[in-house]
């Protein structure tokens, strides 16, 4: 299970980019254990900070890895938030459980059932399925929406608002290459 947040603060802001919800290579800066860290994220279990990329997990089973962001990212009538990403491994069928990208209140990362988060969020969360269970009455979307208001948990029994997508990339095909993503776009628009 993967994950990457940001949470949600009540703060206004203009449209520009905020370089503190935002990361890029190269990741030069170095935390005191002499890894390499995100400015204003917090990162753990698996995840590894490389010089150009972030891996939240290997393509091993029973991996879960985190990015959060520290900061918050200001209320507005509207905001987008871009992921550029990559779910590739050497299996051809098997990419580990999924990645979660969460928009909530919470300030720091909270484990749980739901894609490696907590499912009494406030909040809602963009999450990739890269795993198509068999369980009867589950519906399998590639990509789908999980809303929680903290009161009741969020799960994925019954629909779910969502699409298939073809964004898992086999490394052993004669055609990969490591330039080679997918990318979210995520538009919140209010009244």
């Amino acid at each position: 299970m993967l994950l990457l947040a940001t949470r949600l603060s009540p703060v206004l802001q203009s449209d520009a980019v905020i370089n503190e919800n935002s990361f890029a290579p190269p990741f030069k800066t170095f935390g005191s254990d002499g890894a390499r860290v995100v400015d204003a994220w917090t990162h753990g279990g698996h995840t590894e900070i490389k010089q150009h990329f972030v891996r939240l997990t290997a393509d091993r089973q029973s991996k879960q890895g985190y990015l959060w962001n520290n900061q918050g990212i200001a209320e507005s009538d509207r905001w987008t938030a871009r992921l550029r990403f990559r779910v590739s491994g050497q299996g051809k069928t098997l990419f580990g459980d999924g990645l979660g990208l969460w928009f909530t209140q919470h300030e720091r990362y909270q484990p749980g059932s739901i894609f490696g988060f907590t499912p009494s969020f406030v909040g809602f969360g963009v999450v990739f399925d890269t795993f198509r269970n068999v369980e009867s009455g589950h519906q399998h979307r590639d990509a789908s929406l999980l809303f929680s208001d903290g009161a009741t948990e969020a799960s994925f029994d019954g629909e779910r608002p969502g699409c298939d997508s073809a964004y898992r990339y086999y490394e052993g095909r004669d055609d990969f290459s490591v330039q080679k993503y997918s990318e979210a776009k995520v538009t919140l628009q209010g009244s």
